[in-house]
This record gives structure tokens, C-alpha cells and sequence, in this order.
């Protein structure tokens, strides 16, 4: 029995395609942390973390693997990421970079897929606009905390799977440009920024196995717009109305084929799947990169 022979269901030639596999994770408190954990134990092949921040004692209780001690000394997030990688799996690569990630755009570029758990709209609406301009997957999570009155609350969060040629944040409305003009407003209304352990677990499970069935397509689901609204209260993950009612076959005009990657550059010098022998790769991912070669050639 062999380290992975637990989730050999993933495909024949799974844990060669993860292994050759680079993925970005954009910010790593909350659900960044438990992203980090859980593809190392997975075995992705190289992980890339990018958050500028040191721990503060507000992050601890949701910062998975940190320590009073990373409290005490002001640890960076990216060294607690490198630890509890390196505890987890010490084969994966973790590449660490502590800015933001508009200043290390280079490496987040080479990425397969990208994960942003990032905690303002602006963010979000950069990473994905430049995931769309390379071709690579985006994958969003969060959360927030409502007050319903003076001794309850709601805790609400998402999961949505953005991927080049579908549509995107913008068309389910969960970026707009009345949200972005009000990011100045406090975040959330229990407290600045409200975050607790249990539902920033949930909403990264949920993505990482978004970006596993992209990898490794193990089950039917072969959409590309995918969108899970959480109710943190009920405990339930469900996909809104307006997803299943009228963007299953919606044409994102936010982001048209003229704007895919750099129109300087061919897309078959850096797909990140050439690495890898042809009996390795997901036979979705072939069709979907070849999909997205075939629309660049289109619009050139």
C-alpha cells in the first residue's frame, strides 16, 4: 500500500498529474492556512503562498498550525506556511513570497490553478481579471459574520470556481462596481474583519476539491462556473438560483477573448501541462487548454 493508495479513485496516473501540478495560494490566515495544509497532504507538487502580513494574536485562533510563539516573535505568514507544509509532506515545493502578490505576478503567472483567500473585493476583482488575462483557473473563498440583533449573528461565505470562457465574479454579481466603491466601509458587521476556524475549514475543502476535480476529473461535474453559497448557521453549502436558473449558459462579456493572456506571447510556450507526459494529463484539461488554445488562435 502505497502513501496515496487512499485516493488512487482520483485516476490511474492521479498523483503524477498533482505532482507536476503549481498551485497559488493568495493570502494565508484563515482559509489560506487550511488550503497550505491540505495540499501538502494531497501531494501537489509545488505550492506557491503570497501574503505580506506577520501573525498578530487576532489571527492565532484561525491560523492553522500557528503558535503562541509565532504570536510572540511577529512570525511572517509565509514562514508558518513553510513549516506546516514541510511537517505535512517535505517533498512538495513551497515557494514562498512575502508581498503582495501584484508585486510577485511573475510567479503567480506560472501557477495552474490559483486560490485567492483574500478579504476585500478589489483583491478578488485583480486576481481575477489577471487569471483570466493567463489562463489560469481562479478559485475564491470567504466569509463574513452579520448581525441579526443584539445577541445573534450570521455567518455567510462562498466558493466560486472562475474559469476563463465562463462566467465570472462580476456576472453573479458577487463583485459589482457599488460593492467595490463602498470598500472602504468596515468589513463585516460583527467586528472588523470576523473570522472563526470551523467555516474558513469548510469553504477551503470545498476549493480544494474544486481543484482537485480540475486536476483530476474524478467525478461527473464538468462545469465551468461553479458557485456554492455557505450559511454558516444551517451548516449548508448550496449553488444560488441565480447560477442554476441563468449562468449555467451565460456568455461572460466581462472579460472577451481578445483579452486572454499576452496577445505578444503564444500560449503553447507556457502551458504548464506540457510538462507532463501525455498518458498524465487529465483528459478534461487537454480538452479545456486546447479549447482556450483554439479561441486565442481565433481572436489573434
Amino acid at each position: 500500500m502505497t502513501s496515496y493508495s487512499r485516493q488512487e479513485f482520483l485516476g490511474a496516473d492521479a498523483q503524477a498529474v498533482l505532482l507536476a501540478a503549481s498551485v497559488g495560494i493568495v493570502g494565508y490566515c484563515g482559509g489560506g492556512s487550511h488550503l497550505g495544509q491540505q495540499f501538502a497532504h494531497v501531494g501537489i507538487g509545488r505550492i506557491r503562498v503570497f501574503d505580506p502580513d506577520t501573525i498578530e494574536a487576532s489571527n492565532h485562533p484561525r491560523l492553522v498550525g500557528a503558535s503562541p510563539e509565532d504570536v510572540a516573535k511577529g512570525r511572517l505568514k509565509t514562514q508558518i506556511a513553510e513549516r506546516v507544509v514541510g511537517n505535512v509532506n517535505p517533498a512538495v515545493t513551497i515557494e514562498t513570497y512575502n508581498s503582495k502578490w501584484e508585486d510577485a505576478a511573475d510567479a503567480l503567472a506560472e501557477c495552474d490553478i490559483v486560490i485567492g483567500a483574500v478579504d476585500d473585493y478589489s483583491t478578488r476583482d485583480g486576481l481575477e481579471r489577471f487569471c483570466r488575462r493567463n489562463l489560469i483557473p481562479y478559485i475564491d473563498i470567504g466569509m463574513d459574520v452579520h448581525t441579526l440583533d443584539s445577541e445573534h449573528h450570521f455567518i455567510s461565505g462562498q466558493v466560486i470556481q472562475s474559469l476563463p470562457g465562463h462566467p465570472c465574479l462580476r456576472c453573479c454579481n458577487y463583485i459589482t462596481d457599488e460593492k467595490l466603491d463602498r470598500e472602504a466601509e468596515r468589513y463585516g458587521a460583527a467586528g472588523p474583519r470576523p473570522q472563526v476556524v470551523w467555516p474558513n475549514g469548510v469553504l477551503a475543502s470545498t476549493a480544494v476539491g474544486f481543484a482537485i476535480n480540475l486536476l483530476c476529473p474524478w467525478s461527473p461535474e464538468r462545469r465551468g462556473f461553479r458557485f456554492l453559497s455557505y450559511d454558516g448557521n444551517e451548516g449548508e453549502l448550496v449553488t444560488p438560483a441565480l447560477v442554476r436558473g441563468y449562468l449555467e449558459n451565460h456568455v461572460c462579456d466581462h472579460h472577451p477573448p481578445t483579452e486572454l493572456g499576452d496577445p505578444l506571447c503564444d500560449i503553447r510556450s507556457f502551458c504548464p501541462y506540457q510538462q507532463v507526459e501525455s498518458s498524465s494529463r487529465s483528459g478534461f484539461l487537454n480538452r479545456w487548454w486546447m479549447r482556450l488554445l483554439n479561441c486565442r488562435r481565433e481572436t489573434v
